[in-house]
């Protein structure tokens, strides 16, 4: 393998394992499965991620793309994530998700390892049944 695939395949491996180290954190946060399909980091305007194709819960009855997250980037590396702002655009939620957004923002708070100053969300959509 030439010294530019082996690269390649590890700079992929390394963004394979961070989403997933994400989504991990994200998940035990709410105490429900989170989806990622892809994420970039900007460092232009302070560190933040944007994140595609974000789904949560077993049935994926919240879905959202983008989403953005910006981190205080000291706190990556500390055990308490703090996270200044998480800004959803374009969310899709089935009704279900009513039920269970109290118990999300209860386990949230319950939660000392991961620490959110505020969640905006923009053009959300509730897909509610006949």
């Amino acid at each position: 393998m030439s010294g530019r695939v082996a690269l390649v395949v590890l700079t992929h491996n390394r963004k394979r394992e961070a989403l997933r180290t994400l989504e991990r954190l994200a998940s035990a946060h709410i105490k429900e499965p989170v989806s990622i399909g892809s994420v970039r980091m900007s460092a232009f305007s302070g560190f933040d991620l944007t994140m595609e194709n974000v789904a949560i819960g077993t049935t994926q009855d919240l879905k959202i793309a983008p989403m953005r997250v910006a981190p205080e980037l000291g706190s990556l590396f500390g055990d308490v994530k703090l996270i200044r702002v998480i800004e959803a655009e374009n969310a899709t939620a089935a009704q279900e998700v009513l039920q269970r957004l109290p118990a999300w923002l209860e386990a949230s708070r319950a939660d000392s390892a991961v620490r959110i100053g505020r969640i905006v969300m923009k053009n959300v959509k509730l897909q509610l049944r006949d």
